[in-house]
């Protein structure tokens, strides 16, 4: 996906990335190098989460569930 988002302190992101959705029968080993934090939580927990809280979140992950065809309640209630 390529995205652009552009940011109260005047920086900009422009990027292109991959997005990969899979299926495992075990959790994913966490690199702690790579990774300062993490959570695991229910799709709708996430949704509700993203509508009520969107500063909370990077740009790129609320167009990335979109691009997958995923919409928060306050997209759902725009339509």
């Amino acid at each position: 996906m390529l995205y652009r988002a552009e940011f109260n302190n005047g920086l900009i992101e422009h990027e292109f990335d991959h997005l990969f959705v899979g299926v495992a029968d075990s959790l994913p080993q966490i690199n702690p190098a790579e990774v300062d934090d993490y959570r695991y939580v229910k799709l709708e927990t996430l949704m509700a989460e993203i509508t009520s809280y969107p500063d909370h979140f990077t740009p790129w992950l609320i167009i990335g569930l979109e691009q997958i065809g995923l919409k928060t309640k306050e997209d759902e209630n725009l339509a």
